[in-house]
């Protein structure tokens, strides 16, 4: 066999001569030597010139797949552009376009052609394929209104009124957070007219009109809804709502015997009874609707909601009260409300002859205020008085045990810093806290307004198992596996590589007890120091000047309902005070505030308030990829993967691999993607960590998991570099 130089000139002088055919056969000679996508984009080529273009298409189909495979995809994208220039309506070359634009991160194009994919199943009346198309183009651009009413026309014309009805709501829902209400009206109203009945846009029209004012009008939407549909759980639940926010108890009242009657077991529907007799002054009804609800709230560990409404039955049911506010306050890590408790608690025991339990309630507040004479007095007259000879603890051993104690979750604020900063001491001790709660007597809390009780935080929309749950450190050995061990250590390391120091050592610690002579995790406690001894802290960021400049240029805030303030912060179009003092405070303090507090609701679980504190907190200059790593992390916990991508991105363009926390940053970039379910991208991500850091992690177990998942199921799973080449 002649070699290859000998057959390309051999082919190229046929070609010359326009021997075609003969020039084929040369070329086809190179491929029994493999697969060369250049080779088959030369035969495709001659094909073409010879006006075979089903020969020509199928030679580009196999040099496109050949690059793609190779990581050239630009040749591979410009093969299949060669082939719909030839054939416009060729649709395995729409798809597989439309599939390296997705991979390559162009989802314009991406759902461009995807589009005209749909578009060609539509006519050949290939429901099945134009569905599965369709999904693709969603789950590119799941908020996007304009290819949302593209979606659902091509829903319309296939057919499909219930699926076009379904976006035309979600359209209007976009709108509706967003404050664009003529536009949420008018595609309600859209799907009112096919048909009248549909329970969330009937809704969602009364939510309109609620926003803007015209309440009579919202409840005439919503007696429509109620009419159509009155044992709809939410059709319910948004009349009873709205009924009690706007003070039309009686009519919530009605709303509600309705609603326990066809959900007797339903949590929100007794909240919202308890909610209406408390506004009656009904505290027996109230507290019997209310229980379930708050004790739900404290399984999930949602203190602020239990709290709230604990605080007004505390003279009516104080034994049962004090129990849970002793729950909650031991939680929160908060003695100076816990001690106070707990003292009204024993005497609750004294005047009902409980001596036993009051002595346990005693010796129990030893650990909280360890040296106070009444308690001592207390505990010494109660053992006299039961015979029970004392048993006092070594002082030493009272010291450490109450040291233990008081040292749990202590809320110190620590100021962390991020990706591209050091860490060079925390915060200044004396920096005003505006998270501080002046009132230190727990019995003058004051019960909430009907309008906190309905607020978002009181879950009124339902609740999620999401919710951040609140660490309450235990003192006794925890055992745990080598595997759940690296699991952990890895969260810690994040956390303090990204200078979130109060929650690495929550972790460290907690490694610390189940494994006591573990050198590593004593060495890492010891570099971050304990909470309670920080000192004050000078920080550095690795920014040059002008990235700030970018930076304060362009705002942080995503577009959508996420980006709303907390409700501690509401909006108008005047200065309210909280603007106003902030005019006469330092900007950077300012913007601390706002990550502090974010740090607050978040422990909280309170999430979305979290995030519109942190993205307030993004735009400071000088802290902006910390600010903007933790609201990454918020979104993350959320399950907004979405925006965590659009975070962790804005945070990697500005820091380079040799910054600190570089490759933390990257691997919970994969791990969003991951989430949002886009494959390739998180094994690309997770690949270009492995080929800087081999043991980074878990990435190899990780890499090769993703490999496992995505075989068989046409998601590719090359991860290699594009590479400049021309066809």
């Amino acid at each position: 066999m002649k070699d290859k130089s000998a057959i390309i000139q051999e082919a190229q002088k046929f070609a010359a001569k326009g021997q075609l055919d003969k020039a084929i056969a040369e070329w086809k000679k190179l491929l029994d030597a493999g697969k060369d996508g250049n080779v088959h984009n030369t035969i495709g080529d001659l094909y073409f010139k010879k006006g075979e273009e089903t020969e020509s298409i199928e030679s580009y189909t196999k040099a496109a797949e050949i690059f793609k495979k190779d990581g050239f995809y630009p040749k591979a994208t410009a093969l299949y552009k060669k082939i719909l220039h030839i054939a416009p309506n060729n649709v395995s070359a729409l798809i597989a376009l439309a599939k390296l634009d997705a991979e390559r991160g162009l989802n314009g194009s991406a759902v461009e052609n995807y589009l005209k994919a749909a578009e060609l199943f539509k006519r050949d009346a290939n429901t099945e394929k134009t569905m599965q198309v369709i999904e693709k183009i969603l789950e590119l651009s799941p908020s996007d209104v304009t290819i949302k009413m593209k979606v659902a026309d091509l829903y319309v014309r296939s057919g499909m009124r219930e699926k076009a009805t379904k976006e035309y709501v979600e359209i209007a829902s976009i709108h509706l957070m967003n404050a664009d209400y003529d536009k949420a009206q008018i595609f309600f109203n859209k799907v009112c007219e096919s048909e009248p009945s549909h329970a969330r846009a009937l809704l969602g029209l009364a939510a309109v009109e609620e926003k803007l004012g015209n309440i009579d009008q919202a409840f005439e939407y919503l007696q429509t809804a109620l009419t159509h549909h009155p044992d709809d759980r939410e059709v319910l639940l948004t009349y009873a709502e709205t009924a009690i926010q706007n003070n039309s108890i009686d009519l919530a009242k009605k709303t509600l015997v309705q609603a326990t009657s066809a959900y007797p077991s339903d949590v929100e529907f007794q909240k919202l009874m308890g909610i209406v007799y408390l506004t009656e002054n009904s505290l027996e009804q109230a507290w019997e609707n209310l229980l379930p609800y708050i004790d739900e709230a404290l399984e999930r560990e949602c203190w602020d909601d239990a709290l709230g409404f604990l605080m007004n039955f505390r003279k009516q049911y104080p034994e049962p009260v004090i129990h849970r506010l002793v729950t909650i306050y031991k939680a929160l890590g908060e003695p100076e409300k816990l001690v106070p408790e707990l003292k009204d608690l024993a005497s609750l025991y004294l005047h009902a002859d409980s001596h036993n339990e009051a002595l346990q309630i005693y010796k129990d507040l030893l650990d909280f205020c360890p040296g106070d004479e009444s308690v001592i007095h207390e505990i010494n007259a109660l053992e006299s008085e039961l015979g029970i000879a004392p048993a006092p603890m070594a002082e030493e051993e009272h010291a450490d045990h109450v040291e233990a104690l008081t040292s749990q979750d202590d809320p110190v604020p620590d100021d962390s810093v991020g990706p591209g900063e050091n860490l060079i001491a925390p915060e200044d001790s004396d920096e005003h806290d505006l998270l501080a709660q002046d009132d230190q007597d727990s019995h003058t809390e004051e019960a909430l307004s009907i309008h906190e009780m309905l607020s978002p935080s009181f879950d009124l929309g339902g609740t999620t198992d999401d919710q951040q749950e609140l660490e309450v450190k235990s003192t006794e050995h925890q055992e745990m596996s080598p595997e759940e061990f690296a699991e952990k250590k890895a969260e810690g390391d994040f956390f303090a590589q990204q200078g979130i120091a109060d929650e690495a050592l929550k972790i460290y610690e907690k490694l610390a007890a189940a494994f006591p002579d573990n050198n590593a995790i004593k060495e890492e406690i010891a570099k971050l120091g304990p909470r309670a001894s920080r000192t004050p802290a000078i920080e550095v960021q690795q920014v040059s000047a002008d990235e700030l400049e970018v930076i304060e240029e362009h705002s942080v805030f995503p577009e959508g309902p996420d980006a709303q303030l907390s409700e501690d912060a509401p909006q108008n179009d005047s200065h309210d005070l909280h603007d106003i003092f902030n005019q006469f405070q330092d900007v950077d303090e300012d913007y601390e505030y706002h990550y502090k507090r974010g740090k607050e609701l978040k422990q909280k679980g309170k999430l979305d308030e979290a995030i519109g504190e942190f993205q307030r907190a993004a735009k400071d200059p000088h802290k902006q990829m910390r600010n903007t790593s933790v609201l990454a992390l918020c979104y993350m916990e959320k399950g907004d993967y979405q925006h965590a991508i659009q975070e962790f991105s804005k945070v990697i363009e500005k820091i380079s691999p040799a910054d600190n926390g570089y490759f933390n940053v990257k691997y919970e970039l994969a791990r969003a993607y991951m989430g949002n379910k886009d494959y390739n991208k998180a094994l690309k991500l997770y690949s270009e960590i492995q080929e800087e850091s081999p043991d980074f992690k878990d990435v190899a177990k990780t890499i090769h998991e993703l490999k496992s998942l995505t075989a068989g199921t046409g998601i590719e799973q090359n991860t290699k570099k594009d590479r400049v080449s021309y066809i």
